[in-house]
């Protein structure tokens, strides 16, 4: 019987990469769209922006979009990757929610998994991540799948 177990890693670098698979994928898109605004401006995000920076040629710069430069946010540049899983998201919310008329004006990241996003809960949601990860390193798993 072989036990696999990772070692524990070390929380740097790298928590972004296993942290963040931890974290709800509202909370994941919020810290993505932080490397690019401040944390008040990804919550003034709104519907129309997005489908706009997804669906408008003129935006298109490669494999960046202009996403943001005309409204209440700064003119922004966006890898064409985050705008596209921004939209996927704001789709699936919309379906699993059963909204039908989409307002445009709607603000994306106004709550996530039904919490209001703010500092404390999106630094709740990072501690919760950091939590899960630690105890994901704790546990232990023969070749038949039983805790060891």
């Amino acid at each position: 019987m072989k036990a696999t177990c990772k070692e524990m890693m070390r929380i740097d670098g790298m928590w972004n990469l296993y942290a963040g698979r931890m974290m709800h994928p509202g909370y994941r898109l919020i810290h993505r769209w932080c490397g690019y605004l401040d944390f008040e401006d990804v919550l003034r995000i709104d519907r129309a922006s997005i489908v706009a920076a997804a669906t408008d040629p003129s935006r298109f710069a490669g494999a960046w979009r202009i996403v943001f430069g005309t409204g209440q946010l700064p003119k922004t540049f966006v890898k064409f990757g985050l705008v596209n899983t921004t939209l996927r998201y704001i789709e699936e919310s919309e379906r699993e929610s059963g909204i039908t008329a989409p307002q445009p004006e709607s603000l994306v990241f106004a709550d996530v998994f039904g919490e209001a996003v703010t500092r404390g809960s999106f630094c709740d949601a990072i501690r919760r991540a950091l939590i899960l990860l630690r105890l994901s390193q704790t546990i232990k798993v023969d070749d038949a799948g039983h805790l060891v």
